[in-house]
Formats: structure tokens, C-alpha cells, sequence
């Protein structure tokens, strides 16, 4: 799966969970029903992900998980790499393969996010911690709001 290495994170069993949720319980691309119908079986497509806003790029290796989990023989060019800041609209990444798959776990890759409690810097350097804006809490339930419904939480 994707280079995403977190102390006790479990990529497999997050990407797993969150796709059979979006999927009717199971993670199979088969369960995508617009796809399945739309689609045929051996369709290929091309995407390319990119930023809605200004953002500091975090997650790519996240995102990649899920497209592999539904087609293990896709192909992924990260054109940025994760702490990047972009504008709004750059391209960061792009995928090919199984039409069907990649549809099936966009919609599960794109409304995910990382988040961390303490702050990293707190972790590593607690004399350079910057001061905490909101609580863990909060910062899920803004998540939710703004349609994110995966959230990893690192904590230190």
C-alpha cells in the first residue's frame, strides 16, 4: 500500500473501513452501482486530482491507498509532494486504471483528512509549540460540516 507510516495508525484497516462504509459494508468497486451501470467492466480512465483552495498539501499517500485497494494495478504520479503549498486548481495527482475502481474510491480518497493532537511541533520540540487555535473536538466537527467523513487522528 501507499508510504504512509504513522505510529498507531493502521492504513489498511482505515482505507478498509472507510470504503466498505461508502461502498453498502464490503469494498468492492462492484458495490458502486453508478459506476457499474455506467461504466463497462473494462473501462480505463485517467484523473487528475487537484485543489479546490490554497492548501498546504498533506494526505497524497492516503488518497493513493484507496485507489490501490480497489485496483491494486492502477498508476499513480503524485505531481506534488505532501507539504507543498499550492494555489487553488494545481493538479497533485494523478491516477489511472480500472474506471469503475477509481470511481468507486474517489469518492471515499477525496473527503478525507489527517489530523494531529498534540500538534507535531509540541511532539518533537514542546518549547516551540504554537499555541493551540482549537481543540480536537472542534476541529472534527468542522471537518464533518465541510463534508469530510474520514478523519485519521494522529496522536502524540
Amino acid at each position: 500500500m501507499a508510504d504512509l507510516r504513522l505510529p498507531g495508525f493502521d492504513l489498511s484497516a482505515f482505507v478498509e473501513a472507510t470504503l466498505a462504509e461508502d461502498l453498502g459494508g464490503v469494498a468492492d468497486a462492484a458495490r458502486d452501482l453508478t459506476a457499474t451501470a455506467c461504466l463497462a467492466a473494462d473501462a480505463r480512465l485517467t484523473a487528475v486530482l487537484d485543489s479546490r483552495d490554497s492548501v498546504v498539501v498533506a494526505g497524497l499517500p492516503l488518497a493513493e491507498a484507496f485507489f490501490r485497494r480497489l485496483d491494486p494495478d492502477c498508476v499513480v504520479e503524485r505531481l506534488v509532494a505532501d507539504g507543498d503549498a499550492v494555489a487553488a486548481g494545481t493538479d497533485l495527482m494523478r491516477v489511472s486504471g480500472n474506471a469503475r475502481a477509481l470511481l468507486a474510491a474517489e469518492r471515499s480518497a477525496a473527503p478525507v483528512a489527517v489530523t494531529f493532537e498534540p500538534h507535531p511541533i509540541a511532539v518533537l520540540r514542546p518549547q516551540d509549540a504554537p499555541d493551540q487555535i482549537t481543540d480536537l473536538q472542534t476541529r472534527l466537527d468542522r471537518l464533518a460540516e465541510g463534508g469530510v467523513h474520514g478523519e485519521a487522528v494522529v496522536l502524540g
